[in-house]
């Protein structure tokens, strides 16, 4: 009604400038965040042209550099934010870029050496609006950027903002720039710097009560850093906060990405399918419903993958051979993606497709996958947790399956390989992917070890299984049902391969609860077809009577996509104890550990890989020990 009124005034800017301004911008705003842009785009320009004062127009600006990204035109975001910040604040260089980055970092890590993270917090708060302005700008040129591909702008915007920081006192949008500040130690491989920026950044939010950055920040810290460390619950946690922050804020990217990344998350954790499969749904309708284009191919391949294991979409595997081969596969009409808009929406199709390929030894379709990720996706570049430890884990157990085949050295070469960056991960990063390691220390096991000592390669297949489930107390969490059900399986083709019938059958009992418990129904159906005379009904149906799937929480992760897993998969000693063909001396004893806190520990999965407890060193000298009484 406002605004109706004020075009009955015939120059409004000239009679109520200031009342005009106030309306214009929330019109604006309003227009932008619906996903109306066009119209948005056009009272902007028209605010921007009667604006009296840079500072009048800076907001609107900031608003268009948001939305220009919401539509997935981050190149233009990122040239309107940088020509913005150029001409009206003066805050990013025209030239030398390159020398500004070396020089900026090397002061900045010169001053991080000499000052405590206390002198950080007890800055005065920035209060001047040109640099408040400024590090809104640079805020948005590091979220475009990265997602872009654009290393040089994010690398400019973060080192000018810490400048910024330091010389004037802290802001909410500090703590994105501390946040990317811990993404490039990540990559420097300083991962003890990376944790410091990611609690700094943490505790810039909490002093400065930062809403609008904190779904990125908590997106970047649960991807790249917390994953490693910290528990599952503990991450969704973070990106939960995030997405009603950034939703609060009318930050729909920064909330939509929170929900992405919980999704993965979830996927790669083994929360069920159907839940999952439900939530992307909701998530593709919020897309819709904002008019929002970000993540929307990524999205397209969870739900494609999910739906295959559902058996709502059916398995074609010419399909999955050649996806990845053009842009049609991966976004399933004529849209052309630039390198950089493909990365994520490949590296998932791909990754749940050779997923698939391993549950239906798929092997050879499988290798084909596995080196068309490695050819157009740079994995050791990508830090997230997510990312690397499930393409090196599919990597390594294809390299086993091949092996099997085929007898060539290559394939076990490749797998060694893999096992030992599992090692040097939980030795250096934090021990999240224990579970993975021990899974591939198993197969590397049942692959190189006598037929006759087929009981050092149970205890291996023993342990992993334990670590993936997360059994007993305190570790009360929901566990990896998916990897749990593979793991049993190759557990049980190895025991009958050396003649345990018998004990094949029980593991291979084991693996039908936890795919069932899964969701996975297509897997469930064939491996039921395949290793029927196996399958011990009374084990079966004992196990879902004493360990049924507890409905999710309607309070919890599922409200902004994901289930709450605090009640799921709590598989306490007596699935050890009982007949799941783990025996009871193969419990293992867990010391918690990484992260803030040690009950954040990942799940509960922190396995020493030092020189603690029983050694078993393996053939290619790994010295490789868990905290265990395998006796």
């Amino acid at each position: 009604i406002a605004f109706v009124l004020l075009d009955k005034i015939r120059d409004p800017w000239a009679d109520h400038y200031d009342l005009a301004l106030r309306l214009y911008r929330v019109k604006t705003n309003a227009e932008l965040a619906l996903g109306n842009y066009d119209a948005g785009y056009k009272l902007g320009d028209e605010l921007c042209e009667h604006s009296k004062t840079p500072i009048d127009a800076l907001p609107t600006i900031i608003s268009k550099v948001a939305a220009l990204s919401n539509e997935n035109k981050r190149t233009q975001s990122i040239e309107v934010a940088i020509e913005t910040s150029q001409t009206m604040l003066g805050v990013y260089p025209k030239r030398g870029i390159v020398w500004t980055i070396i020089k900026e970092l090397v002061w900045i890590k010169s001053y991080f050496r000499r000052h405590k993270d206390k002198d950080i917090l007890e800055m005065p708060l920035m209060t001047d609006p040109k640099h408040l302005f400024s590090m809104r700008l640079f805020s948005q040129i590091i979220t475009t950027a990265i997602q872009n591909g654009r290393i040089t702008e994010w690398l400019v915007a973060t080192v000018k903002s810490i400048r910024l920081t330091i010389k004037h006192g802290i802001c909410e949008h500090a703590a994105l720039a501390f946040t990317f500040m811990a993404l490039l130690s990540v990559g420097q491989g300083d991962n003890k710097g990376a944790i410091r920026f990611a609690n700094l950044s943490s505790s810039i939010l909490e002093r400065t009560n930062g809403e609008s950055t904190k779904g990125f920040v908590y997106v970047v810290c649960c991807a790249t850093i917390y994953g490693w460390s910290e528990s599952t619950a503990f991450c969704m946690d973070l990106l939960r906060k995030g997405y009603h922050a950034a939703m609060g804020c009318g930050d729909i990217e920064g909330g939509i990405l929170c929900i992405s990344t919980g999704n993965a998350h979830a996927y790669y954790d083994g929360y069920p399918l159907q839940e999952l499969y439900n939530t992307l749904g909701m998530l593709q309708d919020e897309m819709k419903l904002y008019n929002l284009d970000v993540n929307k191919h990524v999205a397209l391949q969870f739900k494609n993958g999910i739906s295959m294991m559902l058996g709502q979409k059916p398995i074609d595997w010419d399909e999955i051979e050649n996806f990845g081969a053009t842009d049609r596969s991966i976004t399933e009409s004529d849209e052309v993606l630039d390198e950089k808009e493909a990365t994520y929406p490949l590296t998932y199709g791909l990754s749940f497709r050779i997923l698939i390929c391993i549950l239906f030894s798929k092997f050879e379709i499988a290798e084909k996958l596995c080196k068309r990720l490695q050819q157009k996706v740079d994995l050791k570049q990508d830090p997230a947790y997510e990312t690397q430890t499930n393409a090196y884990m599919y990597i390594g157990l294809v390299s086993a399956g091949m092996y099997r085949q085929t007898k060539r050295n290559k394939h076990l070469q490749v797998l060694r390989k893999m096992k030992k960056m599992f090692v040097n991960f939980c030795n250096t990063k934090g021990k999240s992917c224990t579970n993975r390691a021990l899974i591939l220390r198993a197969e590397l096991k049942s692959l190189t070890t006598k037929p006759q000592d087929w009981r050092m390669v149970k205890r291996a297949y023993d342990l992993a299984i334990t670590a993936t489930t997360d059994l007993g107390e305190p570790f009360k969490s929901i566990g990896h049902p998916h990897e749990a059900g593979l793991t049993s399986e190759l557990a049980g083709n190895y025991l009958l391969s050396v003649g345990q019938t018998k004990l094949a059958g029980q593991y291979f009992t084991s693996a039908l609860y936890f795919y069932q418990r899964w969701g996975a129904t297509v897997k469930v159906n064939h491996f039921q077809a395949h290793r029927k005379k196996y399958i011990d009904q009374n084990q079966l149906r004992e196990l879902h009577r004493s360990y049924p799937g507890a409905a999710p929480s309607s309070g919890g992760i599922v409200q902004f996509g994901m289930c709450d897993g605090s009640n799921q998969n709590d598989l306490a000693y007596s699935l050890i104890h009982g007949s799941t063909g783990i025996s009871s001396s193969s419990v293992t004893t867990m010391t918690i550990g990484g992260g803030k806190d040690s009950s954040n520990a990942k799940d509960g999965r922190s396995i020493d890989f030092s020189t603690d407890g029983e050694n078993y060193d393996d053939e290619d000298g790994d010295n490789v020990s868990v905290l265990s009484d395998m006796s």
